[in-house]
């Protein structure tokens, strides 16, 4: 059988739930993947999925000391958006900045045009209302008016990044990793996985779901539990 296409996986991934994903992600040993609970969407019902495409800035004055020379030969910006593959989720590192909102309407809408399906920000985001009524998905810790020219600079992108964990002090994403996000928390699923998580993911939903109508037909709960609707997940960290 081949292999689904990366637009198949992400349909596919955007029918399920966070917390279902995980509980897989858990019963594999990947209990580590979920991002920290402050990284939150602008809005209750946005969705992301999709592989990660990654960038990385600091706080800094020394502009020439943290820039990459892919960074500063190309002109950052435009480079990097053409390298974005269709249907990613931008996640970005921005130096644990406390202050500024860096994407916000304007460059939402840039990203978005470049194939973009949403964003992951470990800091600020502006102009919530206004991403909010474009229907782009933004996950990130606040929203401000603080612009960040002059105060956030470009290092690189396409590059393994920290982003702030839930149950560790942070989790890496690497380019191609699987992100999917929801209002309940955003996981990293590794890349080699993506499809081996879904279809397991997939398996344990039915399995729910059946126990759901179970419950709804009078069942016992301790007779429907009975059923391990994890048996079929394959341990790979113990």
């Amino acid at each position: 059988m081949s292999e689904p296409s990366m637009q198949e996986i992400i349909e596919r991934y955007s029918k399920l739930e966070s917390a279902l994903i995980y509980d897989t992600l858990d019963n594999m040993g990947l209990s580590h993947q979920q991002l920290s609970l402050e990284i939150q969407p602008l809005d209750i019902d946005m969705v992301i999925a999709g592989p990660a495409f990654t960038s990385k800035s600091a706080v800094s004055e020394a502009l020439d000391k943290v820039q990459t020379d892919r960074v500063k030969t190309s002109g950052g910006g435009a480079a990097m958006r053409e390298a974005m593959p269709e249907g990613c989720i931008l996640v970005q590192d921005v130096g644990n900045d406390p202050v500024c909102g860096g994407l916000g309407e304007n460059y939402g809408l840039t990203v978005k045009l470049a194939g973009c399906a949403g964003v992951v920000c470990d800091g600020g985001t502006r102009d919530k209302k206004a991403m909010i009524k474009m229907g782009f998905p933004v996950f990130s810790r606040f929203s401000t008016c603080t612009f960040s020219w002059g105060r956030r600079r470009s290092i690189d992108w396409g590059i393994p990044v920290r982003i702030s964990g839930h149950l560790t002090k942070w989790v890496t994403v690497n380019p191609g990793d699987f992100i999917f996000g929801d209002c309940d928390g955003i996981l990293v699923i590794p890349q080699e996985l993506t499809v081996e998580v879904l279809e397991a993911a997939e398996k344990v939903a039915e399995i729910e779901e059946w126990q759901r109508e179970q419950l709804k037909a009078g069942v016992p709960r301790e007779e429907v539990y009975k059923v391990n609707r994890y048996a079929h997940v394959r341990r790979i960290y113990k």
